[in-house]
C-alpha cells in the first residue's frame, strides 16, 4: 500500500502543535512498520500525550488473496483474487475481470497485482488519526525518531457484494455490483504512531465471551487480533484491535487511546468504549494471558461484559 504523510501533530500541556508538515509518500510492506527518522520534527521539550497524523485519502494498494468463489453448478473453489485496476469484475453476476471469457469463476485469473486506487476514509480530504503518546523529550533527545505501525492485514478488505447477497454493506456505502479491495472503514483505527526508540511488537489471536444484559446467560463475541507495541523498557505504548469482521459486534475495536498501570495493564478503546482490565504480556509462542471486559450500554443494546482470551501469535522486536 501506498499512503501520503501530511501532517505530524503533538499534543502537550501547552496545547497542541504541529511539528513536520509536508508530502511524503510512505510505501508499507511485510509488518506495515515505517520509521520516520529522516523527517525534521521539531519536537518541543514538553511531556508529548498524544500524537495526531494527517494522511491524503487518496491511497493505493496492490495485492492478491485466496478467495471461495462460487461456480456455476454452486460448487465452491479457491480462486486467487489481484488487485487489477484495468479490469471491473461485476460481483453480482462473476463476470469480467482479465479473463473474462474462460468461466464464472475466472475473474483476476491471470492478471497481475498493479496499483489500484483506494479511499482510506469517507470524510474529506485528509484522514486525521490520533493515538496515545507518553513521551518526554531531552535536551539531548530533542529529535527522537518517529514510528508508524500500519496494521495492514487486519484493515484490508476485499468486498464481494455478488457474494454476501446484499447492496451497499461498507460504511460510507459502495456500489453493490462491484468486488474490489478497500479499507476506508478500518483503516483510521489500524494505525499507530509513537515516538522514542521501538521494543517489541506483539500479535495476539483474541477470543471473547460475553453476558448481554438484554439476555441471560454466556454468549461468544467477534474473534480478532491485537496488535500490540511496546517500547525500549517492555512498556505498553499503543495496540490496534479489530475483529473478523466490521460490525458494532467487534468488542473493543480500534486504536488503544488510554493506558494505566504496568503488570497487569488496564486500557481502553475508542471504539466501541470498551474497558479491558487484568492484561499481561507473555513471552512464548501460544501463550495466553486472560483479561476482562466492559462495554456500556448504548441506545441499541445494554451493558456487556466478560472476559477475552488473548493468544500470542507473533512477537518481533
Amino acid at each position: 500500500m501506498v499512503v501520503t504523510l501530511k501532517r505530524i501533530s503533538a499534543t502537550t500541556d501547552s496545547g497542541e502543535q504541529v511539528i513536520w508538515e509536508g508530502t511524503q509518500s510512505l510505501t508499507l510492506k511485510g509488518d506495515g512498520t515505517v520509521k520516520l527518522d529522516s523527517l525534521p520534527l521539531k519536537i518541543p521539550l514538553l511531556h508529548i500525550s498524544k500524537l495526531t497524523i494527517a494522511l491524503s485519502n487518496s491511497a493505493q494498494i496492490s495485492g492478491s488473496l485466496h478467495q471461495p468463489m462460487l461456480t456455476g453448478d454452486n460448487k465452491t473453489v479457491d480462486q486467487i483474487i489481484y488487485t487489477k485496476k484495468a479490469f471491473a469484475y461485476d460481483a453480482a453476476t462473476h463476470l469480467g475481470g482479465a479473463d473474462s471469457t474462460d468461466s464464472l469463476i475466472a475473474a483476476f485469473k491471470n492478471a497481475p497485482a498493479e496499483l489500484s486506487p483506494i479511499t482510506l476514509s469517507g470524510d474529506g480530504p485528509e484522514l486525521s488519526i490520533e493515538t496515545l503518546a507518553d513521551y518526554l523529550p531531552t535536551a539531548t533527545d530533542s529529535a527522537p525518531v518517529l514510528t508508524i505501525v500500519f496494521d495492514l492485514s487486519r484493515s484490508l478488505r476485499f468486498y464481494d457484494a455478488g457474494n454476501v447477497g446484499h447492496t451497499g454493506g461498507v460504511n460510507p456505502s459502495d456500489p453493490a455490483d462491484r468486488a474490489y479491495f478497500f479499507c476506508h472503514t478500518t483503516f483510521g483505527n489500524s494505525v499507530a504512531s509513537f515516538i522514542g526508540n521501538l521494543g517489541k511488537i506483539q500479535g495476539y489471536a483474541t477470543t471473547y465471551s460475553y453476558t448481554d444484559a438484554d439476555h441471560l446467560g454466556q454468549y461468544m463475541g467477534v474473534h480478532g487480533w491485537m496488535t500490540a507495541i511496546f517500547n525500549s523498557n517492555d512498556s505498553l505504548i499503543s495496540a490496534i484491535l479489530n475483529g473478523d469482521d466490521d460490525n458494532a459486534l467487534t468488542i473493543g475495536k480500534g486504536i488503544l487511546v488510554t493506558s494505566t498501570g504496568s503488570d497487569p495493564y488496564d486500557f481502553h478503546y475508542n471504539i466501541s468504549d470498551a474497558d479491558i482490565t487484568g492484561f499481561s504480556t507473555t513471552s512464548t509462542l501460544g501463550g495466553i494471558t486472560y483479561a476482562t471486559w466492559v462495554q456500556p450500554a448504548t441506545a441499541d443494546y445494554g451493558q456487556r461484559s466478560g472476559e477475552v482470551q488473548f493468544t500470542l501469535g507473533f512477537q518481533t522486536k
